[in-house]
């Protein structure tokens, strides 16, 4: 059986929600959860205290503007700490004024960590977990080797399932996939139609890994619909939308790809300090669709394609709302000054 290689991937200082925080987030009310300045060094070392001695190495894998030493670390044979220049792309506006996109930044960082583990480790898992989390890898390496074989060799692993989309907690895979998952996040930019500054991680990852391997050309990705734009008419009007073939299509290709442990790892686990609260938005099954059953288009799946005949199906009395709304569809997929203006509302720096 193959060994275990670990990546503690991201800053020294973190800053944002805890594990006992998070839930307290309301878009709406514009409520804002209470956030830490988390000095991520102790809960390194307590990481490597407990669990160093179950991998063949262990890589530090942060950012060359981070205050961090090997004399702060309780080191041992197998650990070393990477510095690497963040070259990601970013983004300024309302929500990320300062630029930062961290999905981008997560994701460069275990491409290096991977890189530099490709060679020296070929023969192991790569574990990738947070540098302000503090995980149960014991239990997480028995749930993974009580996986199939199939399963082991040939998905990646992940913290929790949201209905149809994943999280990006913590990873587990094979060198070759892991690398292969990293490229495929990294490529987002050049989808247009993934809006990072306003879009969700958890559906972010899957889309762009679909598209990735199914090497969708321009002009379909771009009626795989991934507008927050469009979100209020959709929810204030309630609108559902039948028999989406790209919706199935989306969820039987994660299913191939990823799987989940359990929640019992993911309750066990603390954010910046705090252990994670207990709720229903973690999962550890896939939320498939019925091959019977019509498959629904909701406001959380923006980034399926809709067609214009199932599009006016829907009910009459709204018919002038939903008119309004493919307009907007057909003039971003028709004209490119469109769809800049609707798809990249943010400057790039």
């Amino acid at each position: 059986m193959r060994k275990y290689s670990l990546i503690i991937q991201g800053p020294i200082i973190s800053n944002g929600i805890t594990g006992a925080s998070y839930l307290e987030y309301d878009l709406n009310k514009k409520k804002i959860p209470k956030t830490v300045e988390y000095n991520c060094i102790p809960n390194i070392n307590r990481i490597l205290s407990e669990f160093s001695y179950l991998f063949e190495h262990v890589i530090l894998s942060t950012w060359e503007s981070e205050s961090i030493e090997i004399n702060q670390i309780q080191t041992s044979n197998n650990f070393q700490i990477l510095k690497s220049k963040d070259t990601t792309q970013s983004y300024i506006n309302q929500a990320h004024p300062n630029g930062q996109i961290g999905l981008l930044k997560q994701f460069l960082s275990i491409q290096k960590g991977a890189e530099f583990l490709n060679g020296l480790a070929d023969d192991s898992y790569i574990i990738k977990i947070r540098t302000d989390q503090f995980v149960n890898l014991k239990l997480l390496i028995e749930e993974h080797q009580n996986q199939g074989e199939f399963d082991r060799e040939n998905k990646i692993s992940i913290s929790y399932f949201a209905k149809n989309s994943l999280a990006d907690f913590y990873f587990v895979a094979t060198p070759s996939k892991m690398l292969d998952f990293c490229s495929s996040i990294l490529q987002i930019p050049q989808y247009k139609e993934i809006n990072l500054a306003y879009t969700s991680v958890h559906l972010a990852i899957p889309c762009a890994y679909y598209f990735y391997h199914e090497k969708i050309d321009e002009k379909v990705v771009y009626k795989y619909i991934f507008l927050k734009r469009l979100m209020p008419t959709f929810q204030k009007y309630n609108l559902t939308f039948a028999n989406c073939k790209s919706a199935y299509e989306l969820v039987e290709f994660i299913d191939q790809h990823f799987i989940s442990f359990s929640k019992n790892i993911i309750f066990d686990t603390e954010w910046r300090g705090e252990k994670i609260i207990e709720n229903s938005v973690f999962d550890d099954q896939l939320v498939k669709f019925n091959e019977i059953e019509p498959v629904t288009f909701t406001p959380s799946n923006l980034f399926l394609f809709l067609s214009s005949k199932l599009y006016f199906k829907q009910n009459r009395s709204k018919l002038f709302s939903k008119f309004l709304s493919l307009l907007q569809l057909l003039l971003i997929d028709r004209f490119s000054f469109y769809r800049k203006l609707f798809i990249q509302p943010i400057q790039s720096k």
